[in-house]
């Protein structure tokens, strides 16, 4: 699946959990720092891929699965 622009991915949340949501958006929606609390209840999974040379510098991808969403390209 693709985001395009203006993507919720609370909307990809509700159809894959029935609209089963309540308190995620209101809980998530002000977050100003995120401490290791938080990150723990919003990620799921960090993907760290192996270290190319690019164009003369190191590149590394970096995928990051959330709890409610999967993964956001």
């Amino acid at each position: 699946m693709t985001h395009g622009q203006g993507h919720d991915p609370l909307d990809s949340y509700k159809l894959n959990t029935g609209g089963r949501y309540e308190g995620v958006e209101g809980t998530y929606a002000t977050i100003t720092e995120l401490d290791e609390t938080v990150m723990h209840q919003l990620i799921s999974k960090i993907l760290i891929g192996e270290v190319r040379k690019m164009d003369g510098q190191k590149v590394q991808e970096v995928k990051i699965v959330y709890n409610f969403v999967g993964e956001i390209p």
